[in-house]
């Protein structure tokens, strides 16, 4: 991280990408880090500190945004989204470690608010206005960029949206178009700005890339199965509780998006499976919070019907004995649900 910073400033000082400066990461990662390297440029902070503060600050936009996002849903999912929130403030705060300002990291901090937003198309609400739709999916366009596998994640939530909403859907989604059109406009602007890079620096990328640090695929799949665990705790709880919605679908999505990207790099390193573990983490509290609001739902009660004084007395005694079957068929499935859980756990 220290190196994309440093990297940033040498642009900063008037090098070019491609010639004075040869490196295989995209162009992108350096815009992200721009801001950091801007700070340390001037002196106002150190590379380390700059960094720190420029990638909480974009923690801090992700989460607004995404929260924003989500006080939106159906109430159905409030539940669900209120275990998103928690979830992912957990996560993205007390998990990054060594992947903090990674690219990774910053493709989940850039994207979150365009899967929020994904999870409000998919339910028809359209409860925002077309500038911020076109913030989120340039953001989102960003993100996804610093690298190209990240390109599965957008992909895969578009395709589920089209084929859920029709493909008439597109032209009513601004953020799906700004994101559209910021990656066609990087490619473009790789071609138009840095040709050096395109014709030379990447050629030398796609020929070492998966030659060095190249993991064994018994490391890369163990490391795989120590970020998924949350992941299958998710998915039972939602098929325990039977409560799988369209925030669980676009959290999947993702999940499959990132685990996508994680085996196509092949490296195994701890921040290519951070996406990977965010959204497992999120995905659990996704079904928690939603199995738990089933669980513990109490039925409205039903109006009581007028009776008559003469069938009154006729009917007392077969009313109690309904009343005291029904107790037993509302607290048994409880029961069983908190039985079977134990058993599991």
């Amino acid at each position: 991280v220290s190196y994309f910073v440093h990297f940033a400033r040498w642009l900063l000082e008037g090098r070019e990408l491609g010639s004075d400066l040869l490196d295989m990461n995209l162009p992108m990662t350096w815009i992200v880090f721009m801001p950091s390297g801007l700070l340390a440029h001037l002196g106002v902070f150190s590379e380390p500190y700059a960094v720190r503060l420029i990638f909480w600050a974009y923690f801090l936009l992700s989460v607004f945004l995404s929260f924003r996002m989500l006080l939106h849903v159906a109430a159905d999912d409030r539940a669900a989204a209120r275990g998103w929130k928690v979830a992912f403030l957990i996560v993205a705060t007390l998990a990054p470690g060594f992947s903090f300002g990674q690219r990774e990291h910053v493709s989940l901090l850039f994207g979150m608010p365009y899967l929020a937003l994904a999870a409000l198309r998919a339910q028809g609400a359209a409860r925002t206005g077309a500038t911020g739709a076109i913030a989120i999916g340039v953001l989102a366009g960003i993100g996804f960029s610093v690298k190209p596998y990240f390109l599965a994640v957008p992909a895969l939530i578009e395709l589920w949206l089209l084929a859920s909403l029709g493909w008439k859907s597109l032209f009513k989604r601004p953020e799906s178009l700004a994101l559209a059109t910021t990656v066609v406009l990087y490619v473009i602007a790789l071609f138009a700005f840095i040709p050096d890079y395109m014709t030379y620096t990447l050629k030398l990328t796609r020929s070492i890339y998966w030659a060095y640090d190249a993991g064994n695929f018994g490391g890369v799949l163990e490391r795989f199965k120590d970020v998924v665990q949350s992941a299958l705790c998710g998915l039972l709880i939602a098929l325990l509780t039977r409560t799988w919605s369209r925030i669980h679908t676009v959290v999947a999505l993702a999940w499959l998006g990132y685990s996508i990207s994680y085996f196509v790099q092949a490296k195994g390193f701890v921040y290519h499976a951070y996406p990977v573990l965010v959204c497992s983490i999120v995905f659990l509290g996704v079904s928690f919070a939603a199995g738990m609001r089933k669980v513990f739902a109490r039925e409205p009660a039903a109006r009581t019907p007028r009776i008559s004084r003469r069938r009154g007395s006729a009917m007392a005694e077969n009313a109690s004995a309904m009343v005291a079957a029904r107790a037993m068929t509302e607290y048994i499935p409880l029961r069983a649900y908190v039985k079977r859980s134990l058993s599991l756990g």
